[in-house]
């Protein structure tokens, strides 16, 4: 018994990022966010952190590559380096959150945690929250794209979303649910291996993003075919798109949905972000 509560402490531990840093819940989190001397950091990317974060936070975008928002926001931070900061992104399968907190511990910070629920549960709990005020759209029961947006690609009929290479999410995370991915569409999960195989949609491949290195097995795509790619909180597809562009490979087939994607008992269920 004692083996199998020592090995589930550490399945959980590596499924948190590792050990390095305490995991606080969200209760734990409230308590900290009404102390006056705690700075909550959002390590999501600008646009995620402007759509809704936590009150009072400051944003350090650690998916920007080569770090670059972390080097010139170092300097804003607090001098006092025993400075309680915690550490938050897209939830408990998002990594920048320990991201941001080894590379504060490697410039001498020492009283850090990471709050593994993270924006998303913070704002399913109605925590205090702050954001751009946007216009609220009508929306109708069921959602219907714009004509303008359509496009067809490799003989596939597509509707592009707000931004280069996104395909229009509200739409695709329907059909994704509904089990009706356009004919022609290869959806690529670039997901960890371990995270696509405990459930991913019918007919994806597996092509992980590293994210890390901000890249992932171009050889591993399938050539001449209409890709989507797919993760847990839109980030990791995102950032496939940005290394396909990168490396000069031609991007007109290739799209990214920005979704969150949760995965459970081998079933995947999509819910499109907002666009900013």
């Amino acid at each position: 018994m004692k083996k199998i509560v020592i090995l589930l402490i550490a399945s959980i531990s590596i499924l948190l990022g590792g050990s390095d840093f305490k995991i606080v819940t969200f209760d734990e989190a409230v308590k900290l966010h009404k102390q006056k001397d705690v700075l909550f950091i959002d390590a999501r990317p600008a646009k995620l952190f402007k759509l809704g974060t936590i009150l009072g936070s400051i944003n350090i975008n650690m998916k920007d590559k080569g770090m670059l928002t972390y080097k010139a926001k170092l300097g804003m931070l607090p001098s006092d380096k025993d400075t309680k900061i915690v550490s938050f992104c897209n939830g408990p399968k998002c990594m920048l959150s320990h991201k941001l907190a080894k590379n504060l511990k490697k410039d001498g910070y020492t009283n850090i945690v990471v709050y593994a629920g993270g924006a998303p549960e913070w704002k399913k709990k109605k925590a205090p929250s702050m954001g751009l005020l946007r216009e609220c759209k009508k929306t109708a029961a069921t959602y219907v794209p714009e004509a303008k947006n359509k496009v067809v690609v490799n003989g596939v009929t597509l509707y592009k979303g707000a931004d280069e290479g996104m395909i229009d999410q509200r739409w695709f995370s329907k059909k994704l649910n509904d089990g009706e991915v356009p004919k022609g569409v290869v959806l690529v999960d670039v997901r960890k291996v371990k995270d696509y195989k405990e459930g991913h949609y019918k007919g994806a491949i597996n092509v992980p993003y590293d994210s890390d290195k901000a890249t992932l097995d171009f050889s591993k795509l399938p050539k001449n075919k209409t890709i989507v790619f797919y993760c847990y909180t839109g980030m990791m597809s995102v950032g496939s798109f940005q290394a396909v562009q990168e490396n000069k490979m031609d991007t007109e087939s290739v799209f990214y949905v920005d979704a969150n994607v949760e995965c459970e008992n081998g079933k995947c269920k999509a819910e499109a972000n907002e666009d900013l």
